[in-house]
């Protein structure tokens, strides 16, 4: 790598300088991971690169996202679920990363100005996905849904996030090993929530007497199909 990098700096042509960007990529994101855990001082330019990752991750893993929210509220309805039901996320793929986009956005913005109100927009914002999946709104309806509802009961909500946060930063000083209960706990949490303020739909379907049950592939009746 150290050798494509330096004939690189002495003008290879532009069809053979991907080594050379490989090295330089993986050089400024070791620094912005460096920055974050306080190895190295932080400079406007990585703070920059950090918000642009945090964004690309964000937007990027929204499907998986809507996934494991829709599980949490088929908890939440006292349905069960398996691993495989996080893909359903991936059936609302367009609209949960356009909204997804959105959110991240009008938060980064938000900080920008007051760090305070980028945390108020992200709670504000936070049942968008639910309400794009369960009732099939577009992402600027969900969003503005969600906006008009969370913030009629902004300080229950902030004090139900604040506990969801303080066990973030417990996760984080057990190196992540305790997101395996956090991570759960949160999206469960979130579908209880959202069942109280919005109620959930659900479709049932009756079979005939005499119909033959393993119809229906693996007989599971008791899965919340969102």
């Amino acid at each position: 790598m150290a050798f494509f990098a330096r004939y690189d700096c002495f003008g290879w042509s532009k069809s053979r300088d991907i080594p050379c960007r490989f090295v330089v990529h993986d050089r400024i994101t070791r620094q912005v991971v460096s920055g974050f855990i306080g190895q190295t001082q932080m400079t406007p330019d990585m703070l920059a690169a950090g918000r642009i990752a945090l964004f690309a991750a964000t937007v990027l893993s929204a499907p998986l996202y809507a996934g494991a929210s829709l599980m949490g509220l088929s908890h939440a309805i006292g349905f069960r679920t398996k691993p495989r039901h996080i893909i359903k996320g991936l059936a609302y793929a367009m609209a949960v990363t356009l909204a997804m986009g959105f959110i991240s956005a009008l938060q980064s913005f938000g900080n920008q100005i007051l760090p305070l109100l980028g945390i108020f927009l992200g709670i504000a914002f936070s049942m968008t996905i639910l309400l794009i999946c369960e009732k099939r709104l577009r992402p600027v309806e969900a969003m503005i849904v969600s906006f008009r509802a969370i913030t009629k009961k902004m300080i229950p909500l902030t004090l139900v996030y604040i506990v969801i946060a303080v066990l973030f930063l417990f996760s984080y000083a057990t190196a992540g090993i305790a997101l395996v209960w956090a991570l759960p706990f949160m999206f469960n949490v979130k579908g209880v929530l959202y069942r109280e303020m919005f109620g959930v739909g659900i479709e049932v379907t009756v079979s005939q007497e005499g119909d033959d049950d393993s119809s229906s592939g693996d007989g599971n009746k008791e899965v919340f199909n969102a």
